[in-house]
């Protein structure tokens, strides 16, 4: 009796933990660009990624609104579809407002890996 009173606790306890597992949100995946992309590979990396979850261009913009400046937001934003936005990188952008890489890991869903080399021809 008592192995089927313990089977019966473990197994309601793990259908508890998934049951909890189930209603939490999902987990922040970061945005993962190179070092050197561009404001346009910004914009296009948060499409692809609001393609693949609930969170996404506007979970980006909340972020931008929330830990930086209404003015650094609106340049950015609205760099969002311009031939400049192809030119400048992200990582220029936020340092000539005075933000570092690691200010923008920590406060927007980003997350910068190595550079991507620039291929030959």
């Amino acid at each position: 009796m008592k192995k089927a009173n313990a089977a019966n606790d473990a197994a309601w306890k793990k259908s508890a933990k998934r049951e909890q597992r189930e209603d939490e949100e999902p987990a922040d995946e970061p945005i993962i660009i190179f070092k050197n992309a561009t404001i346009a590979d910004l914009f296009k990396a948060v499409d692809v990624f609001e393609e693949k979850t609930e969170l996404g261009a506007l979970h980006f913009e909340d972020e931008l609104h929330d830990n930086f400046n209404a003015k650094v937001a609106r340049m950015l934003l609205d760099m969002r579809d311009t031939p400049k936005a192809s030119k400048v990188s992200v990582v220029k952008f936020f340092n000539e407002q005075g933000y570092s890489v690691d200010d923008v890991q920590t406060f927007l869903p980003i997350k910068f890996s190595r550079a991507q080399s620039k291929k030959k021809k």
